[in-house]
């Protein structure tokens, strides 16, 4: 199903509150968070994967935003043709959702969110459904790869540029009710395994706001990402 993200924003507009007064700007070049392994991470039964994004450039060919994807693949929630959200499974099959015929304007917030309940996998911008779903089956893959925001180092050409916020990670699938909370800027606990709401503004550390303490890092140490507000 073709979506227009143009329509979804003025259909949405009088309950967008959820943009973000700072986020975390990435190069497309070699800029990410590393999160660490721990095993915290390592969801099996039910995923949901959220996070504001605003994109600045074409970056690199499938731009992750939230990936455990580097040793070894478990999940990905990244843009490729406008959309993109892997699940890899306990026996290794892999399933990506690629909806295409969304177009990601340069410049503006979006609001992207994927889902696993053990057997079907969705995904939504901006609260709401993109139309597109897909069966998937199983326990997700567990794996001792790191949990990466913004790109990874195994992939220099995936990388995101562009801004990345309240990155949330949930061991089971939110409803598309919740979802649209999220966009509107409740705060859902429920679940809740991983939250880098990345709005320090300052330092090399990304806090998980969780409870889990699975705090990122800004890498390269050097030239990495940068804080930026509106």
């Amino acid at each position: 199903k073709n979506i227009s993200l143009k329509s979804l924003e003025s259909e949405t507009k009088e309950v967008f509150t959820g943009a973000p007064e700072v986020a975390l700007d990435f190069d497309g070049s070699g800029d990410y968070v590393d999160c660490g392994n721990d095993e915290s991470l390592n969801i099996t039964d039910a995923i949901t994967i959220g996070a504001w994004i605003k994109r600045t450039g074409t970056g690199g060919n499938y731009q992750h935003i939230v990936s455990k994807f580097r040793s070894s693949q478990a999940w990905l929630l990244g843009l490729y043709q406008g959309y993109e959200f892997i699940i890899v499974n306990e026996s290794g099959v892999r399933k990506d959702l690629r909806p295409g015929g969304i177009t990601v304007t340069n410049g503006a917030w979006y609001h992207y969110v994927g889902t696993y309940d053990g057997f079907i996998m969705k995904g939504y911008i901006n609260g709401i459904d993109i139309g597109s779903s897909m069966i998937q089956s199983g326990k997700i893959k567990t794996t001792s790869s790191l949990l990466n925001l913004g790109g990874n180092p195994n992939l220099p050409s995936d990388f995101f540029k562009g801004q990345i916020s309240d990155v949330r990670i949930y061991d089971r699938a939110l409803s598309a009710e919740e979802v649209e909370q999220l966009y509107k800027g409740y705060d859902i606990r429920n679940g809740l395994v991983g939250h880098w709401p990345l709005n320090e503004g300052q330092c090399t550390i990304a806090y998980d706001r969780s409870g889990n303490g699975n705090d990122g890092i800004l890498l390269p140490a050097i030239d990495g990402p940068t804080w930026t507000t509106k």
